[in-house]
């Protein structure tokens, strides 16, 4: 299981970055595997893409072009909630500008989530416009019973979640992964 908490040095290694890891490798192998794709550009090392939050530039044999961020949720598909952040505090950062920025959901500049979730072993595909609606319409709709997640992060962040009822999200495409 994935660990977070105030005491951890860093979010971005050890199991919470094996997790992420993992699930880029799950993502990546099923693009490759599906007929209607012609390529995967794998920009995870590419710093301009990662300042996107984009992961993956994935070429369809339509002639279209998609780009995926990668997600892993230990939740997804047993709390009936998709996670959608909201907002990263940064409690060291000298630059007060950004003592609070804009979460993943909101900034990226992806044009499909997927999340990877490892209870069910399934992906979950999501369009971002249809990621970023939901939200707007479950808490239109929840207003002061909006579900809000506040997650330690690490020593120097913590993360506001907003956790959806998955039925606000239109058009999700689930798909059960069973790799030999």
């Amino acid at each position: 299981m994935v660990t977070t908490g105030g005491d951890k040095a860093r979010s971005y290694s050890g199991d919470y970055m094996s997790a992420g890891k993992n699930a880029e490798e799950i993502v990546i192998r099923y693009l490759e595997g599906e007929p209607t794709v012609e390529r995967v550009v794998d920009c995870r090392d590419n710093p301009e893409r990662q300042d996107q939050e984009i992961d993956f530039d994935v070429f369809l044999k339509n002639e279209k072009k998609i780009f995926v961020e990668v997600k892993s949720d230990a939740y997804l598909g047993k709390s009936g909630n998709i996670l959608f952040e909201f907002a990263r505090i940064n409690h060291t950062v000298s630059n007060l500008e950004f003592c609070a920025v804009r979460g993943w959901s909101i900034r990226s500049r992806a044009t499909h989530f997927i999340y990877y979730a490892p209870a069910v072993e399934s992906l979950y595909i999501i369009k971002t416009p249809n990621l970023r609606t939901a939200m707007q319409e479950y808490t239109k709709q929840a207003r002061k019973n909006t579900h809000f997640d506040y997650v330690s992060t690490d020593e120097i962040k913590s993360t506001l979640n907003i956790l959806i009822p998955i039925s606000f999200v239109k058009e999700i495409k689930i798909v059960k992964l069973n790799f030999a």
